[in-house]
């Protein structure tokens, strides 16, 4: 089964259960064929808790907050993996450090 390490998010090949090191980091792994519990952090399929109201700001004005910067998910040419990006002209790959063009 294809797993992805927790620490680098390097995918790889685990032939059965049990404790697995990552190819590329050596990180052990624990893998295991039953879903983590819903709203665990490993639970890749559930949201992310939302997050907390910003801070009112220095000036004490009332009002809506400053949108966020637009972000650009890109994916690697060399190995797949999907990152977001900010307003970048180049960004290198966190899998493989290959260099991306947004």
């Amino acid at each position: 089964m294809k797993v992805r390490c927790g620490a680098c998010r390097t995918e790889f090949e685990a032939e059965a259960e049990g404790r697995h090191a990552c190819p590329t980091c050596g990180a052990v792994n624990e893998v295991s064929a039953t879903p983590p519990p819903q709203g665990s952090p490993a639970a890749p399929d559930q949201p992310a808790a939302p997050l907390a109201a910003a801070p009112p700001t220095a000036g004490g004005s009332v009002g809506a907050p400053a949108p966020a910067p637009a972000l650009t998910k890109v994916a690697c040419d060399q190995c797949s993996f999907e990152f977001v990006v900010g307003d970048i002209e180049v960004a290198t790959c966190p899998n493989c450090s290959s260099q991306v063009t947004p």
